[in-house]
């Protein structure tokens, strides 16, 4: 994803824009995404920019999107839209947001800035990720500030557990950490096998102890699908 945000001061933004999409460049590849400021970058031309989709920082409410999915504009066709909620606002108003984008990520980092506050991060985390299971959206936690493999990991551990589908990363030290971490263990598999095979006998069974329905057939079926 290249950041065309806050990674790069105002007025550079539209040098940096033509550099990152003229075509002789061949710096885009139909995988990639680019970043924008939603309110900058509304009167730049989208038309010939051939990536996956764009992420819009700061998005509070569902009107903050109009521009981005009006579909009267066909390239607003081509590209997925990814919603970063990092504000009060945005939090308060994300499960209507999910429902207009294609994907949500959590941004801790403004969230503190827009509160006054580190306090809430916790809160806010939890609220957007339910937010978004609930209307069956992807949601992606914000990524690791440090370089330390520890805090790297204990953070990257924490989204997991929250249930986010996936997590930004920053520096490609983290690759491995991620897949390790979203990798299930050999514990899981172990666990999601017998879950499904006691289940092909009697719709309730009972799997080392534990008493097993639906739900946990639910939840071995999503393990074995991790790759």
């Amino acid at each position: 994803m290249y950041d065309l945000e806050d990674s790069v001061p105002a007025d550079k933004k539209k040098d940096a824009f033509n550099k990152l999409t003229d075509k002789k460049s061949k710096i885009l590849g139909v995988n990639d995404w680019i970043r924008v400021d939603p309110t900058v970058f509304q009167s730049y031309n989208f038309n010939y920019v051939y990536v996956e989709g764009i992420m819009l920082p700061k998005v509070e409410k569902v009107s903050d999107l109009d521009y981005w999915l009006d579909t009267s504009d066909s390239y607003h066709h081509k590209h997925k839209i990814i919603a970063l909620i990092e504000t009060a606002a945005g939090v308060e108003n994300v499960r209507k947001i999910a429902k207009k984008v294609h994907g949500i990520m959590f941004g801790k980092v403004d969230l503190a800035a827009s509160l006054g506050s580190d306090a809430f991060e916790d809160f806010a985390r939890k609220r957007v990720v339910l937010a978004c299971k609930a209307v069956g959206v992807p949601v992606y936690d914000t990524p690791s500030c440090s370089v330390d493999d520890v805090t790297i990991h204990n953070h990257v551990a924490r989204s997991y557990d929250y249930g986010f589908d996936g997590i930004g990363i920053l520096h490609p030290k983290e690759i491995p950490i991620v897949k390790q971490m979203w990798k299930p263990s050999s514990e899981k598999l172990t666990w999601a096998k017998a879950v499904l095979e006691a289940y092909k006998k009697d719709y309730v069974a009972i799997v080392n102890g534990e008493i097993i329905g639906t739900p946990s057939v639910k939840r071995a079926k999503q393990i074995l699908e991790i790759k």
